[in-house]
């Protein structure tokens, strides 16, 4: 996401549309998302959508292409 649009809650109402229609339409019982560590800004966005954090890990990021601590999160229908 472009530096102009942080903050302005873009992530977080993109996301719940996401999240209502993939349990409503889509019949999804539970979802599964990660930001890694050194990002709190995505952490905050996934508890606020009721995400629950379960564990983190270290992997391989493409995008940065070294490996990260992501933080894993778990929300249930």
């Amino acid at each position: 996401m472009e530096r102009s649009a942080w903050g302005k809650g873009y992530a977080f109402e993109a996301a719940q549309a996401l999240i209502g229609f993939v349990f409503s339409k889509v019949s999804l019982s539970n979802l599964v998302s990660g930001h890694a560590s050194d990002n709190p800004a995505s952490g905050r966005v996934l508890t606020k959508l009721g995400f629950t954090q379960i564990h983190s890990r270290e992997l391989f990021s493409r995008a940065r292409r070294e490996t990260i601590v992501q933080c894993c999160y778990t929300l249930a229908r």
